[in-house]
C-alpha cells in the first residue's frame, strides 16, 4: 500500500492475519466505563470493566485538569487490559457477545458473561443479508472500520460495535438510499447480520482510489454543491473524507457524516453549509496547498486504508500459571506501551525498530519485545526516564518538514468517530450492572 502518495489501490489482504488459538485486542474505549474488543478464531466479545468517575478527583479550575483526567483514564485502561489478559482462560468466545470483569470478595477479579441486547436499526432494509461468518475479516482500522473478503470480493465493512456505531450505521443506510441516484458512494453489497439475524453492519465494495489534491478543488466543490442541493450536509469536508477513484469519480468515505434536512429547513441548511461546507473546504484546500505532504493538517483517510498486518504485535507475558494462554495480540497498535506511556509489564524490554510514517520518512523507534527474546544493550525498560509527565493523547507521532521547519504530527488514540464534528454536546456512556438481560448501556447527551 503506497501510503505516502495517497494512493489506495492495492489488493485487500486475503487472509486474517491473527493466528488461530490466539486472542487479539482489536481496540476499545477508555473513560468512565472502559470497554475492550477481543477476537479469537473469528469470534468477538466485548469486555466491560468497572467504571470510574474521574471528575471529583481534579480541581476544575486547574487548566491541566482535563489532561490529568485523560492521563488517569488511559493508565486505568491499560491496567485493566493487563488484568483481562490474566483471565483469558475464563472467557468463552462464541457463547455471548458481552463479558464483565467484576471484583471478587478476595480483592481479585472474575469474568461473567451475558448476552447484551443490541440496538435495532430503523432504516428499511433493501440489500442482500450477509451473515457475519460469510466474511473473512482481514483488516481492522478501528473496531467499527474494517475490510475483508466476501465470496471472493474485496469489501469494506461499517461494523456497529457500540451504541454510537449503531446510530452511525442507521444514518449511513438512510443516506445511501437517499443519494443512490447521484453516484457518490461505493456500491453496497448487503446488510451484515449476526447469528440472531440482527443488522450489525453495512458491506460495500472496497474503497479504491487516491486522496484529494489541490487540483481537485473544482471537482470537490461541485460534488459538495450537489450534496447540498439534495438537502444534505456533509460533515466530512474539513477531515477530507473523500476519495477519487481511478475513473476520476468522487466517493464519500463517511456516509454517516451526511445529515439530511427536511425541505422546510433548507434555509437552515444554507446557514450551516456556510461553515460545514464552504468555510471548511476553503480551509482544507489552503492546507493542502500550504502544508508539506499530502494530508494537509493531518487530514488522514479512514484507518482501514492505512492499517497493516505489520502492526500485529504479540504481547507475551513472562511464563506463569496465572497467564496460561500466553498473552494478547495487539491490533492495530504496534507500540502499546509507548502509546499509553505506562511502565512496561513485567518481563518486557525495548528493542529498536524502523517505522515508516504516513509522510513516507523512516524513523527509528523502540518497541516492546516478548519476554526472554533478548534485547540490545541499553534498552531495558528500567533505564527509561520517568514518564509520568509525558502527554498521553498521542497514538502516532511522525516528523515532517514545512516552511515553518520541522513539525510533529500526532493522532489521538482510540478516536473512532474522527472529531471536528458538532460540539453541541458530549456523549457519556452509562451502564447498568449485569441484569438478567445483560447490561444495557445508554447514551446521555450533556450540553456544553
Amino acid at each position: 500500500m503506497v501510503v505516502q502518495t495517497g494512493d489506495f489501490t492495492e489488493p485487500v489482504l486475503q487472509v486474517c492475519p491473527i493466528p488461530r488459538n490466539v486472542v487479539a485486542f482489536l481496540g476499545g474505549c477508555h473513560g468512565g466505563r472502559p470497554i475492550y474488543l477481543l477476537w479469537k478464531d473469528g469470534q468477538e466479545i466485548t469486555v466491560e470493566v468497572p467504571g470510574h468517575n474521574y471528575y471529583p478527583e481534579y480541581d476544575p479550575s486547574d487548566p491541566f485538569a482535563d489532561w490529568k483526567m485523560i492521563q488517569k483514564s488511559m493508565k486505568t485502561f491499560a491496567h485493566y487490559l493487563e488484568i483481562i489478559q490474566m483471565h483469558l482462560d475464563q472467557i468463552r468466545f462464541g457463547e455471548t457477545n458481552w463479558a464483565y470483569l467484576l471484583p471478587d470478595k478476595h480483592g481479585g477479579f472474575y469474568i461473567r458473561q451475558r448476552e447484551k441486547a443490541l440496538i435495532v436499526v430503523t432504516c428499511p432494509l433493501w440489500a442482500t443479508m450477509i451473515r457475519e461468518d460469510e466474511i473473512e475479516f482481514t483488516v481492522w482500522g478501528q473496531p467499527w472500520d474494517r475490510r475483508g473478503i466476501w465470496k471472493g470480493q474485496e469489501v469494506d465493512i461499517l461494523y456497529a460495535w457500540t451504541e454510537v456505531d449503531f446510530l452511525h450505521l442507521d444514518r449511513a443506510m438512510y443516506a445511501y438510499k437517499a443519494l443512490a441516484g447521484i453516484d457518490l458512494a461505493f456500491e453496497v453489497y448487503g446488510h451484515l447480520i449476526n447469528k440472531d439475524g440482527i443488522v450489525i453492519g453495512l458491506v460495500s465494495a472496497a474503497a479504491k482510489g487516491r486522496t484529494v489534491r489541490p487540483s481537485d478543488r473544482s471537482l470537490i466543490y461541485h460534488t459538495v454543491s450537489t450534496i447540498q442541493q439534495h438537502g444534505f450536509l456533509y460533515r466530512g469536508c474539513i477531515t477530507n473524507q473523500f476519495l477519487i477513484t481511478p475513473e476520476g469519480k468522487v466517493r464519500l468515505l463517511e456516509l454517516f457524516s451526511l445529515v439530511r434536512y427536511p425541505r422546510a429547513k433548507w434555509k437552515q441548511l444554507e446557514k450551516d453549509a456556510d461553515i460545514w461546507h464552504w468555510r471548511e473546504l476553503g480551509d482544507l484546500f489552503e492546507e493542502l496547498k500550504t502544508y508539506d505532504g499530502i494530508y494537509g493538517n493531518c487530514r488522514f483517510p479512514p484507518d482501514r486504508l492505512t492499517a497493516s498486518s505489520k502492526n500485529l504485535q504479540l504481547i507475551a507475558p513472562p511464563p506463569g500459571p496465572e497467564r496460561p494462554l500466553g498473552g494478547l495480540y495487539l491490533y492495530p497498535l504496534p507500540n502499546f506501551f509507548e502509546i499509553f506511556f505506562i511502565p512496561f509489564w513485567d518481563g518486557f524490554k525495548l528493542a529498536p525498530w524502523v517505522d515508516t510514517g504516513r509522510d513516507g520518512d523512516q524513523h527509528t523507534r523502540r518497541r516492546a519485545i516478548a519476554y526472554g527474546t533478548g534485547s540490545p544493550e541499553g534498552t531495558d525498560a528500567s533505564s527509561e526516564p520517568d514518564i509520568d509527565d509525558r502527554p498521553l493523547t498521542m497514538s502516532e507521532i511522525s516528523l515532517y518538514r514545512t516552511h515553518r521547519g520541522i513539525q510533529r504530527r500526532t493522532r489521538l488514540v482510540f478516536h473512532p468517530y474522527r472529531a471536528n464534528r458538532s460540539r453541541s454536546g458530549v456523549l457519556i456512556y452509562s451502564s447498568d450492572e449485569t441484569g438478567d438481560s445483560g447490561s444495557h448501556a445508554r447514551i446521555i447527551e450533556v450540553s456544553d
